[in-house]
């Protein structure tokens, strides 16, 4: 309970810096387990970690996948506009 209280008083730049942590592991990294991000995030808590996760998961940054032998896969999902230059190409195609 304590390490939720310690995430919930975090600043706005606090969990922006976090959140950027996470997204440049993945970004380099590709795909990681829970324990490998938090092995190269040691500078985070794991409240802040797990914190940061949920957030840029429900932001629809990240994804989680089911576990792969006892441990979550999380890895970034491609940026909105990368989905919109694919949408565009393929509507001038013809399809």
């Amino acid at each position: 309970m304590i390490s939720q209280t310690v995430g919930l008083k975090e600043s706005a730049p606090e969990i922006q810096s976090v959140e950027a942590n996470v997204l440049d592991v993945l970004r380099r990294r590709r795909a990681k387990t829970l324990d490998q991000l938090e092995g190269e995030l040691v500078h985070i808590g794991s409240a802040q970690l797990l914190f940061a996760i949920d957030r840029l998961s429900r932001a629809g940054r990240i994804g989680i996948g089911p576990p792969v032998k006892g441990d979550y896969l999380v890895w970034v999902m491609p940026e909105p506009a990368v989905w919109a230059g694919q949408a565009e190409s393929v509507s001038r195609s013809g399809f």
